[in-house]
């Protein structure tokens, strides 16, 4: 069966399978002995990087929304990465020059960075 028939069932681009790989070679490249069963047995290489893109050119892009759940979480991980005066920062620069794709989502971070900062404002 050639990668044109099966397509319409997939609901996931396949393009991001080498860049997963290649996060978990990067997670696990110096802890092999705490790593996954399944990548003690299917190790990650660079071959194996190279074949998945090679095979998802076969692929045609699928491009999904990124749901409004998805943003808001990404939103709080976000603020969790950073001080609150960073992350503060960081939304007023993007709602200032309107660098976002979901407007609420924005409000939404910079509400948990005051929070963080305990700025109840």
């Amino acid at each position: 069966m050639s990668a044109c028939n099966i397509w319409p069932r997939l609901s996931y681009d396949v393009r991001t399978m080498p860049m997963f790989f290649a996060r978990l070679d990067k997670a696990n490249r110096y802890s092999d002995n705490a790593a996954f069963a399944f990548l003690r047995t299917h190790p990650v290489t660079t071959e194996r990087i190279s074949e998945a893109e090679n095979r998802a050119q076969d692929y045609p892009v699928v491009m999904r929304a990124d749901s409004l759940t998805y943003l808001l979480v990404r939103e709080k991980i976000r603020v969790l990465g950073q001080t609150p005066e960073e992350a503060s920062a960081y939304y007023h620069t993007a709602l200032e020059r309107r660098l976002f794709l979901n407007e609420g989502a924005q409000w939404y971070g910079l509400a948990r960075a005051r929070l963080a900062a305990h700025d109840l404002a």
